[in-house]
């Protein structure tokens, strides 16, 4: 997923890679996450010496609920924006600079070709949630018998421990 600059005409140029293998991602099934599929398409703007890419990811994704450990299916849809610049980062010579909202969106390239790979991937993960949920009322695994209540019914009592849950004991104690 390669896009040559050097070959674009002035004006809005579109692309579009439609559906990818999950493997040039390179995100690790250790995680926990599972990329089935993605599409990816968007614009490139030339004017002069300076592009404006325009991002659009759509991704499913296999996720595993923290609280229930069941797998499950999302759907994303992502867009990213950014100023693609050739050459060095000025920022890498300075050490005192206050960075613009610019410099956060601005991609610096050596040769005159971009991969989107990168792009893509961070996309992907920065619109994953830290906690996934199968369902928002997901109830998860009883944390007394393991069994998932969302599916399965279970009778444990459980004791919950506040810091006053000493104090209650006591005073049950004394009731007696």
């Amino acid at each position: 997923m390669e896009i040559q600059i050097r070959d674009l005409k002035e004006g809005k140029t579109g692309f579009d890679f439609g559906k990818q293998r999950s493997e040039i991602l390179e995100i690790r099934k250790k995680s926990g996450i599972v990329v089935k599929e993605f599409e990816v398409r968007g614009f490139i703007t030339k004017s002069r010496l300076e592009y404006f890419l325009k991002l659009n990811v759509k991704t499913k994704v296999n996720l595993e609920c923290a609280r229930c450990l069941e797998r499950f299916n999302r759907t994303f849809e992502e867009k990213g924006e950014y100023y693609i610049k050739i050459g060095r980062d000025r920022l890498l010579k300075k050490r005192d600079v206050e960075i613009q909202e610019d410099d956060i969106n601005t991609i610096y390239l050596n040769e005159p070709v971009l991969n989107l790979v990168p792009l893509v991937r961070e996309l992907i993960l920065l619109a994953l949630p830290m906690k996934p949920l199968c369902q928002e009322n997901c109830r998860g695994l009883c944390p007394v018998c393991g069994k998932n209540r969302n599916t399965e019914k279970c009778d444990c009592e459980m004791e919950i421990k506040t810091p006053l849950s000493a104090l209650k004991k006591m005073l049950k104690k004394e009731e007696r």
